[in-house]
This record gives structure tokens, C-alpha cells and sequence, in this order.
């Protein structure tokens, strides 16, 4: 066996054979025949020719063998005998393989008397195998892959050649020199054999049997390290290299990139192509489901399923759980367009255009599903419309405001509140919408009606706070006042109570009470006129006129005008009292809150006295003072006027009081005068905390008066 070692190996170059060269049998691949030839020492001589072209006689001679199986291969016979190897194997020199010992085996048809004709591509090129640099030191012939055993001999190191083989006569055979072909190693055999050429004696192996790998030995110079040049030569060849291989590796990742996308674009066409004459998927009319059907499929399943629906369908209105009235499709003279219908579901995923605009519309049904229905009341909803509206007409509450009853008459508790009323009304959008889908979509069930408040603009809470007691004003009626006078006073309080004051009005004592006539309901009555008492009608108004500005200042009402009296009244102090009189002189204020003033005034009996006491009360009602607020008008006399020490007489010239000169009559006494001032004081929780002037009044002292009469007595009347 050859003791090289294919690993140390340096790389050799290759050719291969022709077919004229083998022609006939497969084994041929495995070795180079050799002729047998005296053993002669192998001298370097020149190259031989190459390409030597065989003569046509040898052609002739020498026709391809055919080829034989490479189950079966042909071997000489003797070859491969136990004991039989050549002399060669026995001396250790060998031409072309090692064999055994055997009688040499005549040429076979094929055969130019013993010499096989060179290939061309045996002459072009030499192979180069490697030498053991020690081998080549000892000068002993190592073992060459192939079995040949080659001397020592120097080669050119510039371009390596094996030395020519001269042609010997050995036996009959002749040696022709040959070139080695890279053919791969066989085995050796049981009798030291490479493959089937058992011994130098026996004829080519290419008859049959294994054919040992046939190379020509190569002298090669020492290898040395590569220069810098070199290196970098290598280096850049090798990146090169990289770079194609990387470029290649994209341009194929580039390739099947490409081949996927072209897989998935035929996918997606596929997918959408499919619907050309379908409904595509996520298409519903009627609740049907049509994605896959033929227009004619949609047709008939959409028209059975709506008139069936149809003839059944009904809507009952409910409120409060109870039946109102019940719509049905012969009450809306319903009919059902299948085709318009299903025209208008045709459209999404046909009418896009392009493959890819036709799969967005697919893929966006696939997140919201086309709705369609095929059934269309008759006429603009009118008859849904008119049912609807009568029921909410029927439904409707007014709302009614809170409002505040004036009970005038009722002295003690004049003021109440009628509580509000919260009107309804029914909402029929909601339930129009409802019946109108539930129709369109032929879809039959019940229909809640439901109201909504409707809210009154004032109500009992809001005006609670305007109807509290602000003041009350009391002034006594006196037990000698007469008949007339009271009756004056009731007329006066008859015209104000009731009277309603809005924010911002003001009051006149003189236009409410009117003028003081017998026409307008007045009695005569004692009056003060000119600082003097006398009969006129409308006489005791003043005391009317006097409440009412206690009252008003109480409330704390705004008094715009106010005279007082030009002397004491008995039924207030100075300073509370406030006169008017038809043409000059009136009581004014204003109401300056917030709310409505509402006045009630009458003449009632004094519980704290008899029967016979009577007393004038006034009451203001309206927005709260406020929580433990009051207000009182107070006075203080800041001087004194005295009276005149002497008395005024008057003739009594209408014998009121006296008839006779000689009698007399006081009908005054003589009275200081005085100033006073008059204060609003606002209490909070018993206590002062504001006090305001509102006018100083000066009375004027008053002489004595007395009537004397104006007839003489005579002797005869004494």
C-alpha cells in the first residue's frame, strides 16, 4: 500500500482522459496500462511529442475496445495469482503499478503489439504529486499513489516533468511512457497488490479487475512563505471571494423574496377573482348571509324570506307595560323591493376598480359587515308619523306654575302657594326611529313608549321665600271717634288691602285711595285743616294714611314722601304720623327688594280691649329681612316750644259753641310745641346695629282758643 498520506497532499492539477483512450471498458479510469519491457534504469531525456497522432493502420489494428460492465470487470488471466508477482515487484522497481508474481498474459485485441496508443490529454499535462523531502534525501524509491515506485531524480524546479519512460521489449510487451491521471486510490489486495494488476509481467489492468490510481511522480522546489505581495494578493482574492459569494447569497435571497412575493400577489388575486360572479363575504340583506351566492341565489333566498317576513310583521306600542296601539304592514301598506336592495349589496367588493382597492373593500367588510334591507314603507312615513303624534297628544301634561294665592280677606293667613305642576310630554323620535328601523328591517316586537318631564318655570320653593311677614303697623281708633270716621277709615284700607307692590313700583297713598268725595264713598268726618278741626269728608283718612307709614317704614320700604300732621294726633306720637290731603299733600314710598310687596290693611276689633275698641292694622309681606331682622321707627323730642300765655278768642259767629257774648267756649288750651326727630333702627337678634334719621318734624306751640258768642242779651232773653 502506498505509504503517502492524502491529507499532506499538495495540490495537484487535473485532467481528465479522452474516450479513445478507455474506450470499451469503465476500468479504465483506474490505471494506466504498461507494456513489460527489460528492466532498464530510467534516464531524464528529452519530453516526448506530445499529442501523437496514431497512424490509420493503427487504427485499424487497434479498433476501441468495447466497454464492459463495472459489475463484472475483465481481468487477464494469471493476474492477481498468489506467488506470481513480476520481477519488478520482486526487485522493487516498478514502471506505472506494483503487482505480484504471475506469468505474463499476452495482449488483448485492442492492443498494438503491446503498446496502447498516448492520450492527448495524457501528453498535454503532467500532474504533480508530493514527495516525501525525505525520500527524496535517502534517494530510495518511495511509494506514488497509484502503486508505482519512482527514483530520485532531479527535476526541472521551474516547470516539473516526469522523465520519459524508453521503450523496452519485455516478452513481447513494450513499455510506452505514460502521464498519471488524479484516479482515485483502491485498496491493495491479499498479495500486495494495488487493485488488479497483480505484477509488472501481466498486461494492463484495464482488462479487468482493480486498477491501481496511476500518477507520475513530481519534483517540486521547497515551498517557501509567500512575500508581502503575495500575502496581500491572497488576502484581497480571498475577499473578492467573500464579496461574491455574499452578493450571490443576496442575489439569491433577492430571488426568492421575489418568487414569495410573486406566490403571495397570485394569492391575493386568486382570492379576490373568486367573487367575480358572487357576493363576497360579510354581505347581508334581510339578515342573509350572501357572501358566495349568485346574484340569482340572493335573489330567491332574499324575496322568500322577506314577504314571508313581511305578511307577519307588527309593532306594538307599550306604555307603562300596557298596549297603546299595534302598527302592522297591511296599516302602512308595506311592499318590498328585493332587487334595489340587492343592487345596492352587489356594489362593495365590484364596483372598486383594481384587484388590490376591490380586497381593501373585503377586508374592511370584515370589520363592518354591509347591512341591507329590502322592505320600504309606503308614502313619507305619514301613517307611523300621524298613529305616533296622536298618541302623544293624549300623553301631553301642561306645566303649570307655582303661584301665590292673595287672600286678603283672610287677615291672618293671607298668603299661600298653589305648588307647581310638572308637565309630561312623550318623546316619539326615539320610538319613530325604532319603528322605522324595525320596519326596513322587517323585524316585528314591541316598542316602549316613554315621556319626559317638562319642567314649570316657578315653583312652591322659589316663592316661599317671598311671602314672609316683613312688618305689621297698629294704630287704635278711638272710642269717641264717630261713625263716619271709621267708616272713612274702612273705605281707605278697603281700596289698599290686596294691593301687590312689584319690585321697583311705588306706592301713592292719594292714587290708591282716590279722591275723598261723596261720590267716591267718603262720609264727613272732623279733619284737621289749616292747623284747625272741621268737618269734610274723607275726615279720618289721616290715621289710614299714618299706618301705612308705620308699616312701610317697618318693611323698611323706601318713603319717598311724607308731611306730618301740624299738631298731636291721639293715635301715634310725634314724629309717626304722616298727614295727606287730596290736592297738596300725599304719602309716597317705593319697594326696593327684590320681589313683590304684597299689602294687606283692615279694621278689626282690639282683642286686647272691649268691643267697642276698634284698631287700624296694616301688613307688609314680601322677601325675607333676613333671619332675626326687624326694623322699628323710634323718635326723640330734640326741643321744646312753648305754648303762648295768652288765649286766642274767636266769635263764634255760627253759635256752634257759644250764642251769647257773655259765653264762652275753650275750644283749645294752649300746648307746647316741639322738634322731633324720627330713626330707623335695624335690630339684628334683639340688637341695634343700624340707626338712621328720616326727619325732623317741628310742631308748633298752640294758644289757647275760646269761642265767644255773638248775641247781646236783652232784659226780655236774660
Amino acid at each position: 500500500m502506498s505509504e503517502f498520506n492524502d491529507n499532506k497532499q499538495p495540490r495537484r492539477r487535473r485532467t481528465q482522459l479522452n474516450a479513445a483512450q478507455y474506450a470499451g471498458q469503465q476500468t479504465l479510469d483506474n490505471s494506466i496500462p504498461l507494456i513489460r519491457t527489460e528492466d532498464a534504469p530510467m534516464q531524464p531525456t528529452n519530453p516526448p511529442r506530445r499529442n501523437p497522432q496514431p497512424t490509420p493502420a493503427q487504427q485499424s489494428a487497434n479498433p476501441p475496445m468495447q466497454p464492459m460492465s463495472a459489475a463484472q470487470p475483465m481481468r487477464p488471466q494469471g493476474m492477481n495469482q498468489p506467488g506470481q508477482g513480476s520481477q519488478y515487484a520482486q526487485s522493487g522497481k516498478m514502471c506505472g503499478f506494483r503487482g505480484v508474481q504471475g506469468t505474463p498474459m499476452q495482449p488483448q485485441q485492442g492492443w498494438n503489439n503491446g503498446v496502447q496508443p498516448l492520450d492527448a490529454a495524457h501528453q498535454l499535462e503532467q500532474f504533480s504529486w508530493g514527495q516525501h523531502q525525505q525520500s527524496m534525501n535517502t534517494g530510495r524509491n518511495q511509494p506514488i499513489r497509484g502503486g508505482q515506485m519512482m527514483p530520485n531524480q532531479p527535476m526541472n524546479p521551474q516547470r516539473p516533468q516526469n522523465p520519459p519512460y524508453p521503450q523496452q521489449n519485455y516478452g513481447g510487451w513494450q513499455q510506452q511512457p505514460m502521464y498519471p491521471v488524479n484516479f482515485p486510490q483502491y485498496p491493495a489486495n491479499g498479495n500486495g497488490g494495488n487493485g488488479g494488476n497483480g505484477g509488472g509481467n501481466h498486461p494492463p489492468a484495464g482488462l479487468g479487475g482493480f486498477n491501481p490510481e496511476h500518477r507520475e511522480p513530481k519534483n517540486e522546489p521547497v515551498r517557501r512563505k509567500p512575500s508581502g505581495q503575495k500575502l496581500l494578493k491572497r488576502i484581497l482574492f480571498c475577499a473578492c471571494a467573500v464579496a461574491v459569494i455574499c452578493g450571490l447569497v443576496a442575489a439569491g435571497g433577492a430571488i426568492s423574496n421575489a418568487i414569495q412575493e410573486q406566490n403571495e400577489r397570485e394569492a391575493l388575486v386568486a382570492s379576490v377573482t373568486a367573487y367575480d360572479d358572487k357576493y363576497v363575504p360579510n354581505v347581508y340583506v334581510d339578515g342573509i348571509h350572501l357572501g358566495g351566492m349568485t346574484r340569482a341565489e340572493a335573489e330567491e333566498a332574499v324575496t322568500a324570506h322577506a314577504n314571508q317576513q313581511r305578511d307577519a310583521w307588527k309593532v306594538r306600542l307599550m306604555y307603562a307595560g300596557q298596549l297603546v296601539r299595534e302598527i302592522t304592514s297591511a296599516d302602512l301598506n308595506m311592499t318590498v323591493d328585493v332587487q334595489e336592495a340587492l343592487d345596492a349589496a352587489w356594489q362593495p367588493g365590484h364596483t372598486e376598480g383594481g384587484i388590490d382597492a376591490r380586497k381593501a373593500t373585503m377586508d374592511a367588510l370584515a370589520e363592518n359587515p354591509y347591512e341591507g334591507y329590502s322592505a320600504t314603507p309606503s308614502g313619507d312615513n305619514v301613517v307611523i308619523d300621524n298613529i305616533l303624534l296622536s298618541i302623544a297628544q293624549q300623553a301631553y301634561i301642561q306645566p303649570v306654575d307655582a303661584h301665590i294665592i292673595f287672600d286678603y280677606n283672610n287677615f291672618n293667613n293671607p298668603l299661600t302657594i298653589q305648588p307647581e305642576t310638572v308637565g309630561r310630554y312623550m318623546d316619539t323620535t326615539e320610538a319613530k326611529n325604532q319603528v322605522y328601523q324595525m320596519m326596513s328591517s322587517l323585524v316585528s316586537g314591541e316598542v316602549e313608549l316613554t315621556t319626559r318631564e317638562l319642567q314649570p318655570t316657578t315653583t312652591k320653593a322659589m316663592l316661599e321665600p317671598q311671602i314672609q311677614l316683613r312688618a305689621t303697623a297698629y294704630t287704635p281708633i278711638s272710642t269717641t271717634s264717630t261713625e263716619e270716621r271709621n267708616l272713612n277709615i274702612q273705605v281707605a284700607f278697603e281700596r289698599i288691602n290686596g294691593k301687590m307692590l312689584a319690585a321697583g313700583e311705588t306706592f301713592s297713598f292719594n292714587t290708591v285711595v282716590g279722591k275723598r268725595t261723596k261720590a267716591n264713598g267718603f262720609y264727613q268726618a272732623i279733619e284737621y285743616a289749616y292747623g284747625d278741626q272741621r268737618m269734610g269728608y274723607g275726615g279720618g283718612v289721616c290715621q289710614a294714611s299714618t299706618t301705612m307709614y308705620l308699616a312701610a317704614a317697618k318693611a323698611n320700604m323706601t318713603i319717598l314722601k311724607r308731611e306730618p300732621h301740624s299738631d298731636a294726633v291721639g293715635y301715634t306720637d310725634y314724629g309717626k304720623d304722616a298727614t295727606v290731603s287730596d290736592n297738596r299733600i300725599d304719602f309716597k314710598f317705593r319697594n326696593d327688594t327684590n320681589s313683590t310687596i304684597f299689602i294687606v290693611a283692615t279694621v278689626m276689633k282690639d282683642s286686647r280691649y272691649d268691643k267697642s275698641h276698634k284698631v287700624c292694622v296694616v301688613s307688609i309681606y314680601g322677601e325675607s329681612l333676613g333671619k332675626g331682622v326687624k326694623y322699628e321707627l323710634e323718635t326723640a323730642t330734640v326741643q321744646t316750644l312753648p305754648a303762648p300765655t295768652e288765649p286766642e278768642y274767636r266769635k263764634d259767629t255760627n253759635h256752634t259753641y257759644a250764642t251769647y257774648v257773655d259765653q264762652e267756649y275753650t275750644y283749645r288750651k294752649a300746648t307746647d310745641g316741639c322738634v322731633v326727630e324720627s330713626y330707623l333702627v335695624k335690630y339684628v337678634g334683639g340688637a341695634e346695629t343700624e340707626r338712621k334719621l328720616m326727619y325732623t318734624d317741628t310742631y308748633k306751640a298752640k294758644s289757647e282758643i275760646i269761642y265767644v258768642g255773638t248775641v247781646e242779651r236783652t232784659e226780655e232773653g236774660q
